[in-house]
């Protein structure tokens, strides 16, 4: 496996967990109650900042390798930073939805 695809892998991850938003939202982003009673907690779990932060601090060490050990490409670097910026703003906005409807806000 080439060292470009770990920040990839890395994007793909944490896409995965924006995805997840699907088993408490519906498409027009109504929460869906759960067949059992779940507390707040059990809903939004740790919150976003640091599901966020970790999913960067993966990135930048991800990057960090395929930087040193495989390419200095900065278009390479661009794209991911960008993906990156995208599937964060998802998040916020999915969590803040989500949260809102859960606390009642």
């Amino acid at each position: 496996m080439s060292l470009l695809a770990l920040p990839v892998m890395a994007l793909v991850g944490y896409a995965t967990l924006v995805a997840d938003y699907r088993r408490n939202l519906d498409s027009n982003m109504s929460y869906i109650q759960p067949a059992l009673a779940a507390a707040p907690e059990d809903v939004l779990g740790f919150g976003f900042w640091p599901t966020w932060t970790l999913a960067l601090a993966v990135l930048i060490l991800l990057c960090t390798l395929a930087y040193r050990f495989a390419t200095h490409a900065k278009a390479y670097y661009v794209a991911v930073a960008v993906t990156f910026a995208l599937l964060s703003a998802a998040d916020f906005t999915l969590y803040h939805s989500l949260e809102k409807q859960v606390l009642g806000h």
